[in-house]
């Protein structure tokens, strides 16, 4: 019988190595066809080495597609169509009896990763899937950025010599913003000062009056024209600009998701990552082969 998992299948191979009978030519591990979920890495060790002519080789078995994933599938079930008056009030009206939720904690989902005021990188929160593609965070505008109406306070930007304690400060143009004024967050993803130096900042306050949003952490050039072009920026991470199919939210305070499915949440598999770690890590491990395995839908 096949071993239950490739944890499994690695300890078996150690336990050969210790009593010395491994083949000659190496050792292989077959993995069938199919969906494998991983909670937490499959770590390979110095101790889980081959050697140039001995190799182990994990490896899908020939014309079947083992998928090792970091998530987890949620069950079409779990989904119901947006019903709450409050939450109907922050949506968009274009999405109302488009947009279902999930209780993810419900389903004994309760880390999501949180995003840093202050990050450039994709950080390790967890991220949607439908039918295998990755859908988007919801985000405004949907296609292309906003652009920055005036810069009030630019904050320090030592690219021209100039010293400030305090961040960020820009006026906007058109009443967008004012539909984020009471979201719990809100992250704003900007080309703030040159267009080689994109990174993503909380916003700290909106006044809706003046039209100035007030971001929480410092820009390290500063808000202000580095370049030719206008400075611009998208929101992303609101309810509020869920509106249009592919498009997901996380309510991590109340362990929601929500999510205008672009088809039949029945007809396809849906799958939150989970897991913040490589699926595969290597610690000084070497002569080791992995082929024909497809790697997916992990932070």
């Amino acid at each position: 019988s096949p071993f239950a998992s490739g944890a499994r299948a690695r300890d078996a191979i150690r336990d050969l190595k210790k009593a010395g009978v491994t083949p000659s030519d190496g050792a292989t591990v077959w993995i069938h066809g199919g969906t494998y979920a991983f909670a937490e890495s499959f770590l390979l060790t110095a101790e889980d080495s081959g050697t140039p002519d001995s190799p182990i080789t994990y490896r899908g078995v020939d014309g079947e597609v083992p998928r090792l994933i970091g998530g987890r599938a949620l069950p079409a079930s779990a989904f119901q169509p947006v019903t709450d008056e409050a939450v109907l009030k922050r949506l968009d009206t274009a999405a109302h009896g488009q947009v279902f939720y999930g209780d993810l904690r419900a389903l004994g989902i309760n880390d999501y990763g949180q995003m840093p005021d202050h990050f450039e990188a994709a950080p390790a929160v967890s991220e949607l899937y439908f039918d295998g593609a990755r859908m988007t965070l919801a985000q405004w505008p949907n296609e292309g950025w906003a652009e920055i109406a005036e810069v009030i306070e630019s904050g320090p930007a030592p690219w021209r010599n100039y010293a400030s304690d305090q961040p960020g400060v820009f006026a906007y143009s058109g009443d967008r913003p004012s539909r984020w004024a009471t979201a719990p967050a809100v992250w704003l993803q900007g080309y703030w000062c040159f267009d080689w130096a994109v990174d993503s900042i909380r916003v700290k306050s909106i006044d809706t009056d003046k039209k100035h949003i007030t971001l929480a952490q410092q820009h390290v050039y500063g808000i202000g024209s580095g370049n030719r072009a206008p400075r611009r920026y998208k929101a992303f991470n609101l309810v509020e600009e869920l509106d249009q199919p592919g498009e997901y939210y996380i309510d991590r305070d109340n362990g929601m998701l929500y999510f205008w499915p672009p088809a039949a949440i029945a007809d396809q598999s849906v799958v939150l990552t989970t897991l913040r770690d490589p699926i595969i890590a290597m610690n000084n491990a070497s002569n080791v082969v992995l082929r024909g395995l497809t790697v997916e839908m992990c932070a």
